[in-house]
């Protein structure tokens, strides 16, 4: 089965392989083929799909203050860019965000992934 979390948009023609995960308020753009699990609150298209940065636009659709989306993108900036295993990349954003219930949202959904995250290629810009 695949599982699309709530406030997620799948642009047209995109294919999800069984068992994959689609995180609560991400963006994939159309004709994407999703082979890995896509977190939260995350931008991502291709074939195979790669998070691309933050959906920006949708969170602020969403009523999200600067201060929220900040917080998100330094999440972000943590798990995808600072060369850190999952597993510290993690348990750093416990120790700097653990009053931030959406970093916490975007952390169980990694630490529940069956399928794998979906990484940006070496040298993309993420």
């Amino acid at each position: 089965h695949v599982v699309i979390e709530s406030q997620a948009t799948l642009g047209g023609v995109t294919g999800v392989h069984q068992f994959c995960r689609v995180g609560h308020g991400s963006f994939i753009g159309g004709c994407s083929v999703i082979h890995q699990d896509i977190a939260p609150f995350v931008l991502a298209a291709g074939s195979p799909c790669r998070p691309y940065g933050l959906n920006v636009v949708g969170l602020r659709r969403r009523g999200f203050d600067t201060d929220r989306i900040r917080t998100l993108e330094r999440a972000y900036r943590i798990i995808y860019r600072s060369g850190l295993s999952e597993k510290d990349a993690l348990d750093r954003l416990d120790r700097e965000f653990s009053d931030s219930e959406d970093v916490g949202r975007m952390a169980g959904f990694i630490r529940r992934a069956e399928r794998g995250l979906a990484r940006p290629r070496r040298g993309d810009r993420a």
